[in-house]
């Protein structure tokens, strides 16, 4: 899909540039979809980037994100091209972000005051806006996704880069943990649970079903400077966001720097296995589930061991969930 094709062959993408240069430059042959709906203008908002190959790849030549190391547009063989459609029927198809609530600007200003405590420059989208309200300017965004929080971001004056706002470069650039690591992010990502070592779920409801693919999220979490994961400390009204042991794993322990729900924030850097699940228990956890936890957790102690765990009762609550609609044993 592009939004036009230049002179010389090359083709200007969209509003998703994704994987696209890179299919389009090994293809034997590409058919090009013009989409007459969006504005040519887009041309220019692009910086195209592929790697050079091994064992010759050199490192990639980005320091700063708003530097461009690129083209503005996929340059290929104009032979390759094959077929030219246009279409005056494709729409952008944004995700719906439900709007912040009470719970979710909690989750933002336990993280814009932890921001400001330290001087360090849905629910991920709710805590971009809560940096509307506050102190913080010129702040500079890279990510896999651009929500419309980033937009009234500028339009507020507060984001100096999101042409001179924004760039779209491929999904091997944005999500590649060589620039994720030199650029010194503090990713912010959603979870859909976590355990109280900190083990991350982002994709699987009960370990089983999967609710969405893993995205970016792993290549930010390893390399960020700040590995953060936000969810709400109980979803559906009852079911809790902080398990005993997380039904699936996406971003294990060592990975996550810092956990943050509606109840608080938990601080895991420099943390031992036990003192994480204090933490996590006393400033993550939602007050109907806490002394659950505790119990848990108090008896696996009392067994023994560096990372304490009852196997037999580990994954109960997710068994529980699944049998009875419940994650807690219900007395009789």
């Amino acid at each position: 899909e592009a939004v036009a094709i230049t002179e010389d062959g090359g083709i200007v993408p969209t509003t998703s540039v994704g994987n696209s240069a890179s299919f389009a430059i090994f293809a034997e042959k590409v058919i090009v979809e013009i989409n007459t709906n969006l504005s040519p203008a887009f041309e220019g908002l692009h910086d195209i980037y592929i790697p050079t190959y091994r064992p010759t790849r050199q490192p990639i030549p980005l320091t700063k994100v708003d530097e461009r190391i690129g083209t503005q547009a996929i340059n290929i063989d104009p032979a390759k091209i094959v077929g030219i459609v246009f279409n005056s029927e494709l729409h952008d198809s944004p995700s719906t972000v439900t709007a912040p609530d009470d719970e979710t600007l909690s989750i933002a200003n336990h993280l814009i005051a932890f921001f400001e405590k330290r001087s360090i420059g849905s629910i991920a989208n709710a805590v971009l806006t809560g940096l509307k309200e506050s102190n913080f300017e010129d702040l500079i965004m890279y990510s896999e996704v651009l929500q419309d929080c980033t937009f009234e971001l500028i339009d507020a004056g507060k984001m100096k880069f999101a042409s001179d706002k924004l760039v779209l470069r491929p999904q091997e650039i944005s999500n590649h943990p060589e620039l994720v690591r030199r650029l010194g992010i503090i990713g912010i990502n959603t979870a859909l649970e976590f355990d109280i070592y900190g083990n991350v779920n982002s994709t699987h409801v009960c370990g089983t079903k999967m609710m969405n693919g893993i995205g970016g999220s792993g290549d930010f979490a390893r390399n960020a400077h700040l590995a953060i994961f936000v969810t709400k400390s109980i979803a559906s009204g009852d079911i809790s966001s902080v398990v005993p042991f997380a039904s699936h794993i996406d971003h294990a322990e060592h990975d996550v720097d810092i956990l943050v729900t509606e109840q608080g924030l938990a601080d895991l850097r420099g943390l031992a296995p036990r003192e994480r699940a204090r933490a996590i228990i006393d400033n993550c956890a939602h007050p109907m589930y806490r002394d659950a936890l505790n119990d848990y957790f108090d008896r696996a102690c009392a067994k023994g061991g560096h990372t304490p765990h009852l196997l037999r009762e580990a994954l109960a609550w997710h068994s529980n969930f699944e049998e009875n609609g419940h994650m807690l044993a219900q007395e009789a």
